[in-house]
């Protein structure tokens, strides 16, 4: 009897310890080493993309490159994204989060080291398709992982942070880039290959990353995901609610292109993707929507006043650039995994980033001739029309996710 009473009293401190779900746990450490992770992938991203620009002066110097080649080899990472969003979005979805996250980074390391000997203009377009597709592996997955391990209220937060180290990552380069440059005909081995010391840092700190419990759950893996919860949120987290919302959900299959189109993810989808495309307090929608006039207004302003001053013109770039990163955080990092359930998440994700990277391409090439032959008027009011197609689409179709569990949409 006494040995009874004395169990129920263990599991009655262990219930009363029990305070929090995955969706109200406060902010731990751990939260903080998951963005870390995923920041990491940014700024690699970011310094991959920005160091190119410096490093093509040189190489066509060297080694001469045709104008065709220089926009293959310029574009070649955007057509890798593509790719890689397409395939390892969806097998993210199938094998996990936790296995690509960290093989996508090995072969960054691998193939930066490799542009070091890419005396050739094939060569080097097939070493940077190719690190275009395992970037495209960390747009489909990073932010996935952001969300399904930090709670709402501050996943908007995080998200945020995710975005603007993409810019410093692109920021750096340009510093290095402009110092290597004068250091001689070859310096484009050492700025090209230079991406491999911040990819493998990054690569250290994944070791012992954890599967998501999310994805645990929704895999059958249930203690698994109680483990993982307890040995890096703590103990004091009901996994209930979560195994609850994941498998009472219809849609419990794995991950397709198809799902991405069933029932209610139809519109979801077809927001993500076209806000892509032009790409905690105040909600997801009125904050997209509202960024999105503040980027379209000075498009407007500079295609009808061809003999702008040269400090409003300043003005109105810098206002664009505000509207352009503030709403492009909440369509390419945010939205994207909230509105995705977890069977799919990766899989949305990744679709959506894939199909913005055909339209990125596109606008590379087509801006030039556009500008060249229309005008630069023309180019800014296209470029004004698209943004105010989003601003409607949003207003029709993007759902509000602010303060809702990723579960539950």
């Amino acid at each position: 009897m006494h040995g009874y009473t004395r169990q129920l009293g263990i599991r009655r401190i262990k219930m009363e310890r029990i305070n929090y779900t995955l969706e109200t746990v406060p902010l731990r450490s751990f939260h903080l080493r998951v963005l870390s992770y995923t920041i990491g992938g940014s700024l690699t991203d970011g310094y991959i993309l920005g160091m190119i620009q410096f490093a093509l002066i040189v190489y066509t110097a060297d080694v001469g490159l045709t104008s065709v080649w220089q926009g293959l080899i310029t574009s070649s990472p955007l057509m890798g994204v593509f790719v890689g969003c397409l395939i390892f979005g969806r097998l993210s979805d199938k094998i996990g989060r936790q296995k690509i996250y960290t093989l996508d980074f090995i072969a960054i390391v691998i193939l930066s080291l490799l542009q070091f000997f890419a005396d050739s203009a094939s060569l080097l377009f097939t070493l940077r398709l190719l690190i275009g597709i395992c970037i495209g592996a960390e747009y489909s997955i990073g932010p996935a992982i952001v969300a399904e391990f930090v709670p709402g209220r501050i996943r908007e937060k995080m998200l945020s942070v995710v975005c603007m180290v993409w810019t410093i990552g692109y920021v750096i380069a340009a510093y290095i880039g402009a110092w290597l440059q004068t250091t001689g005909p070859e310096s484009w081995k050492w700025m090209l290959s230079s991406s491999a010391v911040i990819a493998l840092i990054v690569l250290l700190i994944r070791i012992g990353m954890p599967e998501t419990p999310r994805w645990l759950i929704m895999n059958g893996k249930i203690d698994e995901a109680r483990k993982v919860v307890e040995d890096k949120l703590g103990s004091d987290i009901d996994l209930e609610p979560t195994i609850e919302e994941i498998q009472n959900r219809k849609s419990a299959q794995k991950g397709q292109i198809k799902d991405l189109f069933i029932g209610g993810q139809g519109k979801k989808t077809a927001f993500a993707v076209i806000a892509m495309i032009i790409v905690d307090k105040f909600p997801r929608k009125q904050f997209t929507m509202f960024f999105m006039v503040v980027a379209l207004v000075p498009l407007l302003i500079l295609a009808l006043w061809s003999g702008a001053p040269a400090w409003i013109i300043v003005i109105c770039f810098a206002v664009h650039v505000l509207g352009n990163q503030s709403f492009g955080t909440v369509t390419a990092y945010i939205y994207p995994t909230e509105v995705f359930p977890t069977e799919i998440r990766t899989t949305g994700a990744g679709f959506c980033s894939a199909v913005s990277r055909i339209f990125a391409c596109f606008g590379t090439f087509a801006m030039p001739i556009i500008i060249e032959h229309l005008g630069i008027s023309v180019a800014l009011i296209g470029m004004a029309v698209i943004l105010a197609i989003a601003v409607v689409v949003t207003k029709v179709w993007a759902p509000e996710t602010n303060n809702v569990s990723i579960d539950e949409l």
